[in-house]
């Protein structure tokens, strides 16, 4: 990381997802332990998103929140939404991150 960048870039980082609607069936979030690695962006089988072979071995957590929760995880870890049913699913969603100089910064 170039001198400097490391008080501007974050360090740490949380998604935040307030579902607003929620449609009758699926939608659910589903965290896997792994988190990305630069190596990944090479695998074959990569169209857009990721490789769904690089979580299948892994531990994961589903979350299926009511209206009005709210979720925080770490984005970095690869995660997916499963298909809805019946209705759609909305959330007002951003990234809030700890950068080297302490001020937190807050982006959609």
């Amino acid at each position: 990381m170039p001198d400097g960048a490391w008080t501007r870039s974050p360090w740490a980082q949380l998604a935040f997802n307030c579902h607003l609607s929620k449609p009758d069936g699926g939608g659910e979030a589903v965290v896997f332990r792994r988190g990305w690695k630069p190596s990944d962006e090479a695998t074959p089988g990569r169209v857009t998103g990721y490789a769904t072979y690089l979580t299948e071995s892994e531990p994961s957590v589903s979350v299926n929140p009511d209206v009005g929760d709210a979720i925080m995880f770490d984005p970095r870890n690869y995660h997916l939404v499963t298909p809805c049913t019946g209705g759609r699913r909305i959330t007002l969603s951003f990234f809030v991150g700890l950068t080297g100089a302490g001020p937190l910064v807050v982006w959609s």
